[in-house]
């Protein structure tokens, strides 16, 4: 039964991949889809790091730097600067079935950690995230996923 009302509920989403907090299961398609669901499950099980007020402030640090100084500009910057809710105006979610129609519009830090994970995961980040992310972890849970 709970598998239909998530397949239900991706249909209104417009995903075919999720992390649901109140049974701390993953549903993904793909290596890098379990990856940023991977990260809201550490991000919620680790107290919501995303909205934390000293991850926010490295990603608009790294932001201000970007701006002030574009020689500093890497293969990232585009990405952080054009990302919806952080810098880039917020396109507004109408569904109420999706987080960030309650989160005032779409991205926002949660979203912004959830989708750069990969980026830490597979690359590296431009800036400290040692103490946001957890390699091992991603490691783990998607080699738990069959990844």
């Amino acid at each position: 039964m709970s598998n239909l009302i998530a397949l239900i509920l991706s249909f209104f989403m417009g995903t075919t991949s999720w992390y649901n907090p109140a049974t701390n299961n993953i549903h993904c398609d793909s290596e890098l889809s379990c990856i940023h669901e991977i990260a809201h499950k550490y991000d919620y099980t680790h107290g919501d790091i995303s909205q934390s007020k000293e991850y926010q402030d490295s990603v608009n640090d790294y932001l201000d730097s970007l701006r002030k100084c574009p020689e500093l500009n890497d293969q990232f910057s585009y990405l952080f600067l054009s990302f919806p809710g952080i810098s880039a105006p917020l396109a507004k979610e109408t569904s109420p079935f999706s987080d960030a129609f309650y989160q005032g519009g779409w991205g926002g830090y949660r979203e912004f950690y959830a989708q750069f994970a990969y980026v830490y995961y597979l690359l590296d980040f431009p800036f400290d995230t040692g103490k946001y992310y957890d390699k091992n972890y991603i490691k783990s849970e998607l080699e738990k996923l069959g990844y």
